[in-house]
């Protein structure tokens, strides 16, 4: 350690060094008399010769000088710290603009304190000195621009905090603490606004903060709780985009815990639960809302107290109304697992949560109208709406090593190795006696089966975080008979996981541009400038379009009165602040000619003043003409008044 420490520091002093020389001295080892060397190639050939001598010399200087410094006395704490500050100098020096006296500071403040700490009694690393860091870290932030020195004060605040601060958190909370931290995405409100994906919450919440009743008057092919919850959390803190990304985002934190308590349940050693926790952050980590954990935060809790059927039971109860289908898998996966004599206080469980939200449904009139429209997308899913196959490699005559490279980075690589734990992971847990990881991999495989249908990264998720767990008591178990470190594994699968979409690559730079920026937002992103909004999506994103068409629909209607987006578009109703003539907010969910002839009944009667037509809206194979029955009633009874490139504004044909 203390040689890669020497190694970096050196490298560095040795740039700053041969920089120096180069441009003060106008020494040049190359002549411009030899012909086609210019100034330019002399003065950087000379730079290089200088910098490999220097640093060659530096680190020689280094270690040897730090070798007699600690040849009495050692402190691991300190070759920790001198590491980091090591290379927190060497990334300082060789991918940004420096300043030569900053880098010359640092060095003989590193040197200093790695001196210091091997005189100092530290101990055992804190896992809270650890975190007094990292708040250290952020503080430093508001006053320096860049994160070498609040780097630099964040690690010199952790040791301080190990060496002379006895006070130390429990270790369950600076684990939760830690997990926090590695999850939380300052730029959560960032990205790309889908309104596949967040268009029908906003058009909820509206509804049900208008005074209508999920289901009745409301149709959704969604459970309740999520709606109600988020419908709740708004009401509180504000009607926004930006609070339902917040909402999101904190259940996706809860939920990252809860999985890393589920973790450390399955995999023993420490290296290796956290080496499933960085994985599953890759994987799942994104820049915008990521609603996965919320829907699958009831079944990671239901897991997590196994031991406990009753609990068990109750966050089962939970998980069939939070995602119906995450739900409907997890009770099988107990049923296997638990003798007959446990079923009575696991049914109780699920019969608690169970009864109070189905009597809250039936008190609203809306029981009838949950179970007939969570069946028909339930069923119409299972039969091939809104599904896409799945990715294949490319066959060739021959093997090719591009195209199988190519292949890594498809989601298609991804099925096939989620699939092939589960089923390896099946075929060896039989014959052991942990019930936990078999219920686990029985769970997995049916919303394997499930989210097939759709066969993207979004929906993989759902069956992949829980399958990680899996994967690494597999490896375990191996390990430990034919003696291999799991940390080269785990290096190699978080090196590979960079070729998916959304894997390790995507996580890393998102977390070290939130922690070089602290959170500030940086970079080419556009304000989402409506009331209801106040979010800021990417370059790539065109919000012009809708704030024009929200804004024609505010100037030209009143709150009384109705307007209807067709086919799909659920997210001005929000925007707009309008209230939809039907009860279908998403109308392409509902295609069934009995739902259609339900909307053109609301529509006659109650005559939407205008109409937001997207003719080129494409959604599960579908497009507006698909939908016969209204589109032929809004072209007759409606005429175009005017356009915003994909949006036209019927109004009522007089």
């Amino acid at each position: 350690m203390l040689g890669i420490s020497s190694l970096l520091l050196g490298s560095s002093a040795g740039l700053v060094l041969a920089r120096w020389l180069v441009a003060f001295t106008g020494f040049r080892f190359a002549s411009t008399q030899i012909i086609a060397v210019s100034e330019e190639l002399a003065r950087v050939k000379t730079f290089d010769i200088f910098d490999f001598a220097f640093a060659f010399i530096f680190t020689l200087v280094f270690f040897v000088f730090n070798r007699r410094l600690v040849q009495k006395s050692t402190s691991r704490f300190a070759n920790y710290y001198y590491l980091a500050l090591s290379a927190v100098i060497f990334i300082q020096t060789h991918f940004f603009d420096f300043s030569s006296g900053n880098v010359v500071l640092m060095i003989f403040f590193t040197q200093a304190v790695y001196w210091w700490a091997n005189r100092v009694k530290t101990g055992k690393i804190k896992l809270t000195a650890v975190l007094f860091g990292i708040a250290a870290y952020f503080a430093a932030g508001f006053v320096f621009n860049y994160f070498w020195w609040p780097l630099f004060i964040s690690l010199l605040a952790a040791f301080f905090y190990q060496a002379y601060i006895k006070f130390d958190l429990p270790k369950r909370v600076s684990l939760f603490l830690i997990v926090v931290f590695l999850s939380f995405n300052p730029y959560f409100y960032i990205g790309n606004f889908d309104s596949v994906e967040e268009g029908f919450w906003a058009a909820w919440i509206q509804r049900l903060g208008q005074g209508e009743v999920l289901y009745k008057d409301v149709a959704t092919y969604y459970p309740p709780l999520v709606i109600w919850g988020l419908s709740f959390f708004t009401r509180v803190f504000g009607s926004t985009i930006y609070n339902q990304r917040l909402f999101f985002h904190i259940f996706e934190i809860f939920g990252f815990y809860v999985l890393f308590l589920l973790i450390r349940k399955v995999v023993k050693k420490p290296v290796n639960y956290w080496a499933v926790l960085f994985l599953a952050l890759s994987f799942a980590f994104t820049s915008v809302r990521n609603n996965v954990m919320v829907r699958l935060l009831p079944a990671l809790l239901s897991l997590l107290f196994f031991k406990s059927p009753f609990l068990a039971g109750a966050m089962g109860g939970l998980s069939l109304f939070t995602s119906m289908e995450v739900g409907l898998a997890l009770i099988p996966a107990l049923l296997v697992s638990f003798p007959l004599k446990k079923f009575i206080r696991l049914g109780a469980g699920y019969l608690l949560v169970m009864i109070p939200i189905v009597l809250i449904l039936i008190f609203q009139g809306a029981l009838s109208d949950f179970v007939s429209q969570t069946f028909f997308y339930s069923k119409a899913f299972s039969l091939g709406y809104f599904n896409t196959p799945v990715e294949r490699a490319i066959t060739t005559e021959f093997f090719h090593w591009h195209l199988f490279y190519q292949y890594l980075g498809t989601t298609a690589a991804m099925w096939e190795v989620v699939r092939g734990v589960l089923l390896l992971g099946l075929i060896i847990v039989v014959g052991m006696k942990n019930k936990l990881v078999f219920s686990m991999i029985i769970f997995s495989l049916l919303l394997f089966r499930v989210y097939l249908g759709r066969s993207d990264w979004y929906h993989l998720l759902f069956v992949a975080l829980p399958a990680l767990p899996v994967l690494f008591y597999l490896i375990e178990k191996w390990t430990s008979k034919v003696g291999i470190n799991v940390a080269l594994i785990f290096l190699f699968l978080f090196v590979l996981g960079g070729q998916w979409t959304l894997g390790s690559e995507s996580f890393l730079s998102k977390k070290l541009v939130s922690i070089e920026k602290f959170g500030r937002a940086v970079g080419s992103y556009q304000p989402f400038n409506l009331e209801r909004a106040k979010v800021l999506v990417g370059s790539e994103s065109n919000v012009n379009d809708i704030s024009k068409t929200v804004g024609y629909i505010k100037d030209n209607t009143t709150v009384n009165e109705t307007i209807f987006v067709f086919p799909w578009g659920p997210e001005i109703y929000f925007l707009a602040d309008r209230k939809n003539a039907t009860r279908f907010d998403t109308p392409y969910s509902f295609f069934s000619n009995e739902y259609q002839k339900e909307m053109v009944d609301s529509l006659k009667e109650m005559e939407p003043k205008l109409i937001v037509y997207e003719p080129n809206k494409r959604f599960g194979n579908l497009s507006p003409k698909d939908l016969e029955l209204i589109n032929s009633y809004i072209v007759e009874n409606y005429i175009p008044i005017t356009y915003f490139d994909t949006y036209v504004i019927y109004g009522k044909d007089k």
